[in-house]
């Protein structure tokens, strides 16, 4: 014996769809391309942030390396200030050359090469570099857009590991 499905009657029913956990939870998703993202991007040049943005490729409105991350290269140059204010609930840079120190209301935190520090959500962080410098960063703004939600409350401090 078959049973017909219900019909639905009204705008909300249209919506309902059901899914297995598993396909609610892991979504298909393009393939990610390897992808090189080669010094020559950032060895030169003026103050500036170089996303290694994949975003044609995994078919999003906003930039991402991947689903739900973004990275790219900071260039600073020596005496430069760089301000940035990207909302996403973690940042985390790591030292490819250079010293300096990132503020924002957290406090200051001191860096030089070698050194990864992490930061919570802040309204903006200001890298100062006291010779020529490249970071690299990485933060969740990807997913963030995806969900159409802002951070809120900070859910730790920032951390340096030298």
């Amino acid at each position: 014996m078959v049973l017909a499905a219900p019909q639905k009657t009204s705008r909300w029913e249209e919506q309902a769809e059901f899914h297995d956990y598993m396909s609610a939870v892991n979504p298909v998703m393009p393939e990610i391309p390897v992808e090189a993202f080669l010094p020559e991007l950032y060895a030169t040049g003026e103050s500036r942030i170089i996303p290694m943005d994949l975003s044609s490729c995994l078919k999003t409105p906003y930039p991402c390396t991947s689903p739900n991350l973004l990275s790219s290269f900071v260039r600073i140059n020596a005496g430069d200030v760089l301000p940035l204010a990207t909302q996403a609930t973690s940042h985390m840079f790591y030292v490819i050359y250079g010293e300096g120190e990132t503020r924002s209301e957290f406090g200051t935190v001191p860096w030089k090469t070698g050194d990864l520090f992490t930061s919570p959500n802040a309204s903006e962080l200001r890298h100062y570099a006291s010779e020529e410098t490249v970071l690299y960063w990485v933060c969740d703004a990807p997913l963030l857009q995806y969900l159409g939600v802002v951070p809120g409350t900070a859910r730790f401090e920032p951390v340096l590991y030298t």
